[in-house]
């Protein structure tokens, strides 16, 4: 498994994992997350070009961040996948205007 920048082809993916997940998110959230996912800086943990999980940073400046969406498909729960994001999310420092603008 190996954690990635996501981007646009990854969208689909990460709508899928969150539907399976209806005890987290309902559709008012997917909504939400649908458009997050184009603005958020997104990171999937990939394996063989299967997501398994992901996860969204929103910048609120040079300093502040917060995860806004996060899930793992529940086949691959309790592996790691998820501590894994999180952790590489940390490792990455990217500049402002990077977050905001790819």
């Amino acid at each position: 498994m190996e954690i990635l920048r996501g981007d646009k082809k990854h969208i689909a993916a990460c709508l899928s994992i969150a539907r399976g997940l209806p005890q987290y998110f309902n559709e008012r959230g997917i909504a939400m997350m649908t458009e997050d996912l184009k603005k958020h800086r997104l990171y999937v943990a990939v394996d063989f070009d299967e997501v398994l999980g992901f996860l969204t940073i929103m910048y609120k400046n040079e300093q502040v961040a917060e995860i806004s969406w996060m899930a793992v498909k529940p086949e691959h729960q309790r592996r790691g996948i998820g501590s894994a994001l999180i952790d590489h999310s940390q490792r990455v420092k990217v500049r402002r205007d990077q977050a905001f603008g790819g």
